[in-house]
């Protein structure tokens, strides 16, 4: 009996080194993939960062503020226009009172 469960561990023993060793492989291989993929897109990125003028943070926080900025300008225009159009309406409304009120003079003249 002896023999047996000294053989059986040793089969074992096998099986778990042809396991450690396929783990081992298949580990160096998934390392080798990833450690290449992750070279291509760094250079991949490079490539990118050298076509595309990329900026700074703070240049794209002075970009935003500067469109914050003309945002605001541009709803202060647009309120200025919004009052002006008011007042020559009611501008326009005040000359036809004085061409009424001019015509019934005449006509009552």
């Amino acid at each position: 009996m002896g023999d047996k469960y000294r053989s059986m561990n040793q089969d074992i023993d096998l099986l778990i080194q042809a396991i450690q060793d396929k783990v081992n492989v298949d580990s160096a291989k998934s390392m080798s993939t990833f450690e290449e993929k992750s070279s291509k897109k760094v250079q991949m990125l490079k490539d990118l960062t050298n076509k595309y003028n990329l900026l700074n943070q703070a240049k794209l926080n002075n970009i935003s503020e500067i469109k914050t900025i003309q945002l605001k300008q541009l709803d202060e225009i647009e309120n200025k226009l919004t009052y002006l159009e008011k007042l020559c309406d009611e501008f326009d409304e005040f000359q036809n009172e004085l061409a009424i009120k001019k015509s019934t003079k005449s006509s009552s003249a």
